[in-house]
């Protein structure tokens, strides 16, 4: 057996690529947790907390895709300062951080004046029941006739199994108590961020992987057929004085002496 020398570098390059692939794969491959959060047919699979909510499903879409669309929601609630809109319960798989996103566009020319952003209601059951742990917003806006892009990252509250997301409009004043105010929703997504410890042990692993790649590698030699040993030959002076390299009745000649008669 012999080691067969791999180049440095060899395998290193294309291994490292690999491994890179395999992180940003991980994290993009990630389960979103909502359901229909783009709205690319329809409204399925999203309620309201308010029976002054409609929900429907319109063309205008966040990535102007002919072939998606956002939820147009109404309010008509009469209340001021009071968050409605369409909403989703989430049941969390662990206690880690998520990153949630979400558009929101606020046609303009309405009669009423309102805020419009996202809220995030934590609970202790996996059905969104079981007593609310905490309530906390993501961003407001007031802008008109463009999509706003909201993101952040969150640690769920200690002891949350499940969390509700609200599309939520809230009345800042109402001119009339059957005023209307709409806004639409897009790009919604609240997907779990792999843990550090998990990521650095898998990235740990890869690279271990990759240098024991590039070290030089065993190869068996093929089997070579043994050569036959060369008989060694005497080499016999005869009494004429003419050298032979075979046995024959001469006798070998001392170093020192002549030929033997």
């Amino acid at each position: 057996m012999r080691r067969r020398s791999i180049p440095p570098g060899t395998l290193l390059l294309p291994c490292a690529l690999a491994v890179a692939t395999l992180v940003v794969t991980g994290r993009a491959g990630a389960d979103d947790l909502v359901t229909n959060g783009h709205f690319d047919q329809d409204t399925v699979g999203w309620g309201t907390n308010s029976v002054d909510v409609a929900v429907e499903w319109d063309v205008l879409d966040v990535d102007a895709s002919p072939t998606s669309g956002s939820a147009e929601v109404t309010s008509t609630d009469s209340r001021l300062n009071t968050a409605v809109g369409i909403t989703q319960c989430l049941t969390l798989p662990v206690e880690e951080d998520f990153d949630f996103a979400g558009s929101i566009y606020v046609p303009s020319a309405q009669a009423e004046t309102a805020t419009v952003g996202y809220t995030l209601d934590w609970y202790a059951g996996t059905t969104c029941s079981g007593g609310r742990i905490f309530l906390e917003g993501v961003g407001n806006t007031t802008l008109t006739d463009t999509w706003e892009d909201f993101a952040d990252r969150f640690r769920p509250p200690e002891g949350s199994r499940s969390v509700v997301v609200l599309g939520r409009i809230a009345f800042a004043s109402k001119n009339q108590p059957d005023g209307a105010f709409t806004a639409h929703f897009d790009a919604i997504s609240f997907v779990p961020e792999p843990g550090a410890t998990l990521c650095f042990a898998t990235l740990f692993m890869a690279l271990a992987g990759c240098v024991a790649a590039t070290r030089p590698q065993r190869v068996a030699r093929p089997a070579q057929a043994r050569q036959a040993p060369v008989a060694k030959r005497s080499l016999w002076i005869c009494s004429a004085g003419t050298p032979r390299a075979s046995r024959s009745p001469c006798r070998a000649s001392r170093k020192g002496r002549g030929p033997h008669r």
